[in-house]
């Protein structure tokens, strides 16, 4: 009886750890990320994207983003090199659209779709959806580097996702991505990405560098810089094919 006890109280003081720890996560941890990485505002910017070891400008590639975050709003405009200059990956009503102004015109592809050759996807550079796509499996305190961080581990809530489940470290107190970890359908991590600085721009947080590692072969890397921000108006007009067609006739 004594013994049984003793272990009564061991699994009340146990189960009140886990409580208290609950007790301190914010009500929904993947709706407060979306919110903090989207933008209530239209905005655009300059990103380079930058292949393993590629230091020389002319080698590195660039392309003007624009986003309407209310809108689901995504296009992805190249600029350089200046021989495939008007290549462009354009999403709307969670549809994403290739174009390539070459001879080939538009295709369609998904949100994990590669940008360029590097180890950058779309997703990497829209809005976050976990909410519509991910549930939470799994959520513990943890730490990374300096700081203290939530661990949320992700699964899809349809098998059709490539990435099948996601591991999110998570800094406490901004609730800002500090490292993902992605996995495929066989459980297969293929990448990691460490989201090295974030801005704030007109009251909005935006993403300045991310850092992308083939965990397969971890010196293929891609490194991702956004500078030249501007939240000025974007016209609907610019979200569409008409638009692509027109600007690469000029």
């Amino acid at each position: 009886m004594k013994r049984a006890r003793i272990l009564l109280i061991c699994i009340i003081v146990v189960n009140g750890f886990f409580i208290a720890a609950d007790s301190e996560l914010p009500a929904d941890l993947t709706a407060t990320i979306e919110n903090n990485l989207s933008s209530s505002r239209d905005f655009s910017a300059l990103l380079t994207v930058i292949k393993n070891k590629d230091t020389e400008l002319e080698d590195q590639e660039q392309y003007y983003l624009f986003r309407k975050d209310t809108q689901g709003l995504l296009l992805l405009l190249q600029t350089k090199p200046e021989p495939v200059k008007g290549r462009a990956y354009l999403l709307r009503n969670n549809e994403l659209w290739l174009y390539n102004p070459y001879g080939q015109g538009f295709s369609q592809a998904t949100r994990t779709q590669t940008i360029s050759n590097s180890l950058a996807l779309v997703s990497d550079i829209a809005a976050f959806s976990f909410v519509k796509d991910y549930k939470v499996q799994k959520i513990t305190a943890d730490v990374l580097g300096d700081y203290d961080v939530y661990k949320v581990e992700l699964a899809a809530k349809q098998d059709s996702h490539s990435v099948s489940r996601i591991t999110l470290w998570i800094e406490k107190t901004a609730v800002l991505p500090l490292k993902l970890q992605a996995f495929n359908r066989k459980g297969i991590q293929e990448r990691t990405v460490y989201y090295h600085k974030y801005t704030r721009t007109g009251g909005e947080i935006y993403p300045v560098s991310i850092y992308i590692e083939d965990a397969a072969d971890p010196a293929r890397k891609t490194q991702l810089i956004f500078s030249k921000f501007n939240i000025q108006p974007i016209p609907d007009f610019v979200f569409t094919r008409a638009y692509l067609e027109e600007i690469n006739k000029e």
